[in-house]
């Protein structure tokens, strides 16, 4: 069906709508077989933002109405298809476990570098979906060297918190070194945790470590 024949339907079904509620009788809707291009029922206007003419195609497609004006209903339907499209509409606000907030609304922190646990891959300054804000921040508090960190189990490690830096001499990728022989990272407390112990405090030289 041509999307004249479609705003001729809709707007008579609309009138006898009406009709049928001042005179409180029921009224049902009765939607022909006649398959789109596509393979799908027609819907109302309202609910088709695929209609996504300019104001002045639209003026003239419906210029023939003479229940509403071509002006009205365009303007209409052109807005209702701007709203439609707009960005932050069709955009979701992506929010997970990670950020209850919604990264659209509410952007996590970078990364300042590419980060590791041992080998494996914490996240990067562009990706860091599998991080909280709080480990993002905490991580980013992470320099080279070795601190004396306390594990789940009470006795304590050195970590190496090893770092690469780029011809800028800014760090673009740092590693929690694990010592050989005690790689279980299970033994070790949270991102937060070991960030907050590999502080000044607990930095000890690599000779004695």
């Amino acid at each position: 069906m041509a999307i004249g024949d479609k705003v001729k339907r809709y707007l008579a079904e609309k009138e006898a709508k009406r009709k049928a509620a001042e005179a409180g009788e029921p009224f049902e809707t009765v939607i022909e077989d006649d398959e789109n291009d596509l393979g799908q029922t027609p819907v109302e206007l309202a609910d088709a933002p695929a209609l996504s003419l300019t104001f002045e195609q639209l003026k003239e497609l419906l210029g023939s109405r003479d229940t509403i004006s071509a002006e009205e209903l365009a303007a209409a339907i052109a807005e209702g298809t701007a709203k439609a499209t707009m960005p932050e509409n069709r955009r979701p606000p992506q929010i997970s476990v990670y950020n209850p907030l919604g990264e659209r609304d509410h952007p996590k922190t970078k990364l300042k570098a590419a980060m590791f646990f041992g080998s494996a891959p914490l996240g990067s300054p562009r990706e860091s979906h599998t991080l909280t804000e709080a480990e993002i921040v905490a991580l980013n508090t992470l320099q080279p060297g070795f601190f004396r960190v306390t594990k789940n189990d009470g006795t304590t490690q050195v970590l190496e918190i090893r770092g690469q830096v780029n011809s800028n001499r800014t760090l673009e990728r740092v590693w929690i070194v694990l010592p050989a022989g005690d790689e279980d990272k299970n033994g070790y407390p949270s991102l937060v945790s070991i960030a907050a112990q590999c502080s000044d405090a607990n930095r000890v030289e690599p000779v004695s470590a």
